[in-house]
């Protein structure tokens, strides 16, 4: 929801709101909710797992993003073979 708030709705959907809900779809859907069944006994810390997944792609987004190459590649129409993903 915070995203959500920051972003305007008038450009293309940020990465990390497409993460966000690419997962909050996942875990929402029907057949998650089986697949959890059948594997909660056997992974009761999954949620902290999936929670340190994410908590590990923002921080790599978090770096990636204010890169002082990765600014002047977009703002001064540089190729986008100079783009450095070494942070993802």
């Amino acid at each position: 929801m915070v995203i959500s708030g920051t972003i305007s709705c008038n450009g293309p959907m940020q990465i990390i709101h497409q993460i966000l809900l690419g997962f909050i779809t996942a875990v929402n859907h029907l057949d998650w909710k089986h697949w959890w069944e059948h594997v909660s006994n056997e992974m009761p810390h999954f949620h902290w797992k999936c929670l340190e997944y994410l908590g590990t792609i923002f921080n790599a987004i978090a770096t990636f993003a204010p890169d002082f190459i990765n600014e002047n590649m977009i703002y001064e129409d540089l190729p986008i073979e100079q783009l450095d993903t070494s942070a993802l």
